[in-house]
Parts: C-alpha cells; structure tokens; sequence
C-alpha cells in the first residue's frame, strides 16, 4: 500500500494509530461506560498500545499496561499508566496483579503458541471478563510464506 502511513516511521504509524484512536474516543466511552468497564490492562505498550492506553486515561479509566523494559517504567507512570514489567516468555508473580482487569488487551507480536496457551490458563484463572487480541502478524502461521488477507488461517486449536 504506498503511501501507508503504516508503513512509516515509528513516530507516524504512533501519530496516525492516535488519529484513529481519537475518532471513537466517544463511542469508546460511552460503549464502555455502558458495560461497565472500569480497569483495562494492555498487554505491550509500543507503538499501538500506549496511544491506546493514553486514551483510556482520557477517557477516565484506570489503565495498566506492561513492557519488557525496566526504562519504559517511568514513561508509563508519568502518564498515570499503571506500569508492569511482563514478558508472556518469562511469566512473573506480578501477572497476577496485572490480570486484574475487567478487559485485556492483548497487543503485542508472539507466534510462540505454547506460551499463548499458558497466558491463556493464567487469564482463565483471573477476573478479566473481556480479551481483545490486536496484531498485524500473530494471527498467521510461522512459516517462510507469503500471506494474504484472504488466505486461510489455522489457529493451532486457539480460537480468538
């Protein structure tokens, strides 16, 4: 797609997801509102999910959001974005307190099935009511193959 603006710099797909983000920040609000959604954790805060988690914060909710990098801490906290040191590879006694949440969203590029599959019976076991799986990639196969959007997709026996 030329001309993508996800296909730019870091900085831009970051300023066109916050344009996008901003154009449902109403019907977000009120959507959430009306199913009563009050703690959204956001699993990876990159270039997606911290645009993401800003707006929540906008929006009135309380946000926690994790990263793999003990830097990123500040960040996140500067934004009144509860922060959390996570790595789905590596799971820590804090994901307890993480999963807790109304809503997960799940953000972040893994195509490690076996490790989805624990984070999966770590969430069955907490009180998130709610899953969102965003990813550009994750949903496809790890092969050396070109996909379209039209191809078909097996999931390994996880339906999301």
């Amino acid at each position: 797609m030329p001309g993508s603006p996800l296909r730019g710099s870091p900085h831009s797909r970051a300023l066109y997801a916050n344009q996008l983000l901003g154009q449902t920040l109403i019907y977000q609000r009120r959507r959430l509102e009306r199913i009563g959604i009050k703690t959204i954790s956001i699993l990876g805060s990159g270039w997606l999910g911290l645009p993401l988690a800003e707006k929540f914060i906008l929006a009135g909710h309380n946000v926690k959001a994790s990263t793999t990098s003990e830097n990123r801490l500040s960040v996140l906290s500067s934004l009144r974005i509860e922060p959390f040191i996570f790595d789905i590879g590596q799971p820590s006694s804090n994901v307890h307190n993480f999963l807790q949440a109304n809503i997960l969203i799940v953000n972040i590029p893994s195509k490690d099935i076996d490790v989805f599959s624990k984070l999966i019976k770590k969430i069955e076991c907490s009180e998130i009511g709610r899953i969102l799986f965003v990813s550009s990639t994750s949903v496809y196969e790890n092969k050396n193959k070109i996909y379209w959007l039209c191809s078909k997709i097996r999931f390994h026996g996880l339906m999301l």
